[in-house]
């Protein structure tokens, strides 16, 4: 089986993928959505969502302003404010955006160490 992944902004759905398992940043570390998991309502952190393959390998990364995920029936569903597709941006347009937004900053942070 598969998780499906959607990440929900206030205005639109910004992406929808499905694999393996997904990584979400909780308030007190990181929490692992495998196939048949219990239903759940969480509180995220700013961070990295990751879609993993069967080999733990990161397929794709989201860097989210916080929000709520809500995990039922293999499928998880992120709202957030704001979120990038890490692939989407380089380090030099999250330093430009990073001028004018606190969660480029973040992102600007996190591509600087993590790439």
């Amino acid at each position: 089986m598969a998780i499906n992944l959607k990440i929900c902004l206030p205005d639109k759905a910004f992406d929808e993928e499905n694999n393996d398992k997904v990584v979400l940043p909780i308030i007190n570390g990181t929490l692992t959505v495998i196939d048949d998991r219990a239903p759940t309502m969480l509180l995220l952190k700013s961070g990295v969502v990751q879609l993993l393959d069967k080999n733990n390998k990161p397929v794709k990364r989201w860097f989210i302003n916080g929000g709520v995920a809500d995990i039922a029936n293999n499928a998880c569903t992120v709202a957030t404010e704001e979120a990038v597709e890490l692939s989407g941006i380089s380090l030099n347009d999250a330093e430009e955006k990073a001028k004018e937004s606190p969660f480029y900053r973040e992102v600007y942070n996190y591509l600087k160490v993590f790439g």
